[in-house]
């Protein structure tokens, strides 16, 4: 008697099969499914589901994306290869993207404190205008002390718009040097020289210019009577001033060691350049 081909041991049970692994999905905020990950694989071919769709294993209580279901890409992944885009990278903090704009406004080849004037003059110069301009719009300037009536009113509005001319001006020059020298330009570093003598000369003129206008309003009695109370918004006011004021003496020391450092290096400066530009 033969034995048969197949044994009862040997024929295959149901127990021997794998279970199917099967997924909840959100739709509209409420669950769908179950479904196999065959049919989310498909659902993810006519994009009727999003790699950001959130899902859930059947048995488990944990929500989560199918992008970081690593059991489920890896199904998806073999049933529907390339169905799940990569992730994106990361945007760029604002510390990264401060960085990135910084180094777009410096040149490698030139020497770290020339770089540092370029960025003076580039950033540091246009925003004192700025500054200047808006406390004048918005403090009502010189004339923010007159009287009403007070004759003197149309020669303080010339003053401060000859002010802001004169500034704005010696800005631009400083703006275009830095921008020559970043470029390589041997022009650049003359132009911000000149502006730096001259910006210089124009806050000593300006301080006696200040000093001149506050000696004849007080001579005329053009001035608004001060109140001898303090109020908490003129203290502010008053912490702001001396802030600005520090921050406005720090920048003319930068100018007048950013001057003498160019005077001194001029020719090493130059010849680099010549150098560099030639190449």
């Amino acid at each position: 008697m033969t034995e048969p081909l197949v044994s009862h041991t040997d024929k295959p049970t149901s127990c021997d099969t794998p279970p199917v692994i099967k997924w909840w999905i959100e739709q509209d905020g409420n669950p769908d499914g179950p479904y196999t990950a065959a049919y989310i694989a498909a659902m993810l071919t006519n994009g009727r589901l999003r790699p950001t769709t959130s899902v859930c294993r059947v048995g488990s209580q944990r929500w989560q994306t199918i992008v970081s279901c690593h059991e489920l890409v890896q199904l998806i992944e073999a049933q529907s290869p390339g169905c799940i885009p990569p992730s994106l990278p990361a945007s760029p903090g604002l510390a990264m993207k401060v960085g990135r704009f910084v180094r777009r406004l410096t040149n490698p080849a030139l020497p770290w404190f020339v770089n540092l004037i370029c960025l003076y003059c580039l950033l540091v110069v246009p925003a004192w205008v700025f500054l200047g301009l808006l406390s004048t719009i918005g403090c009502g300037g010189s004339a923010a002390d007159l009287k009403v009536d007070s004759s003197l009113i149309g020669c303080a509005i010339a003053y401060d718009v000859i002010s802001l001319v004169v500034e704005i001006v010696l800005a631009s020059i400083l703006v275009y040097g830095g921008y020559l020298t970043l470029c390589l330009h041997r022009k650049g570093v003359t132009l911000i020289k000149w502006a730096i003598v001259l910006r210089l000369c124009y806050f000593v003129l300006e301080l006696f210019a200040l000093v001149l206008w506050s000696a004849i309003v007080a001579a005329t009695d053009q001035a608004i009577p001060v109140d001898e109370s303090i109020s908490t918004s003129e203290v502010l006011v008053l912490i702001v001033s001396l802030i600005v004021l520090l921050l406005l003496l720090a920048s003319i020391a930068f100018e007048v060691v950013a001057f003498v450092w160019l005077l001194l290096n001029d020719r090493r400066l130059s010849e680099a350049q010549t150098e560099l530009s030639t190449e």
